[in-house]
């Protein structure tokens, strides 16, 4: 189960979508689930399907799914790495030099924060989940719709 935590600010980060520079701003407003990945970590591997599947169920709901990789190599490894799994609903960013991860505070991966419409941390989780069933999706649900 994800973790509610009392809300706290969620410092200004920064990321690449492979092309610019980008942060969580133009997502303010919605839920935004975001997932620290990388192409190396098994589990991470495995959750990806659950977690495009999550972003299908709940996109409508205001839930949008980034996954960050922590691949050093970028879009060069990610995005044949990624091809073959036909990823269509989640947002695939690159967190340069780890940055937000260190930024963050994170520990491991896989890590997945939850963000509130006003920008604040309000739920997370250590280690792979099956996204898209189960206690775990009933949770999400339960908190995207406390809007």
């Amino acid at each position: 189960m994800i973790t509610v935590t009392p809300p706290e600010s969620l410092p200004l980060l920064f990321f690449n979508d492979g092309k610019k520079t980008i942060n969580i701003d133009q997502h303010l407003g919605q839920y935004v689930l975001i997932n620290f990945w990388a192409t190396w970590c098994v589990p991470c591997v495995t959750e990806m399907p659950a977690l495009d599947s999550l972003a299908k169920k709940l996109n409508k709901k205001g839930l949008t799914v980034i996954t960050v990789s922590q691949d050093i190599a970028g879009p060069a490894i990610v995005e044949p790495f990624l091809m073959p799994m036909m990823l269509k609903n989640i947002l695939v960013w690159y967190d340069d030099k780890n940055k937000s991860f260190r930024q963050l505070g994170l520990r491991g991966l896989p890590t997945t924060i939850l963000i509130s419409p006003k920008g604040l941390v309000v739920a997370k989780l250590e280690g792979a989940a099956e996204w898209n069933e189960g206690l775990l999706l009933e949770q999400i649900e339960r908190i995207i719709g406390d809007k």
